[in-house]
């Protein structure tokens, strides 16, 4: 189970490590009910003060847009979704140069990707 003061400590540990800023942009695309949304994606972001961008579900052309159009500085995904972003060819359509960081967990990713 997780306590208040379990998501509190997390929180200041991953301040350290994701470096987030009140300019940042973040997407969600994860259930929030997830603990890698809840904590890397809400509470971090929150607790730095900067923006999310939330999605109700993944859908790669709606995800490249949003990217785009919000500038998004940070986005925190699952393998699928990196998978996508490394060989998709619809990627090439879209201005990803906002992004500085993409963040992968829930699974590992394989050494070629």
């Amino acid at each position: 189970m997780l306590t208040h003061q379990n998501l509190v400590a997390n929180i200041c540990q991953t301040t350290r490590l994701f470096h987030t800023s009140e300019r940042d942009r973040s997407i969600a695309v994860l259930p929030f009910f997830h603990i890698y949304r809840l904590v890397v994606i809400m509470n971090l972001v929150l607790e730095r003060g900067a923006t999310i961008v939330t999605m109700p579900r993944i859908e790669l052309h709606e995800f490249l847009r949003v990217i785009q159009d919000y500038r998004i500085t940070r986005a925190a995904v699952v393998p699928p979704i990196v998978l996508a972003l490394a060989k998709h060819p619809l990627v090439d359509e879209f201005d990803l140069s906002s992004l500085r960081f993409v963040g992968s967990g829930a699974a590992p990713l394989s050494a070629e990707l």
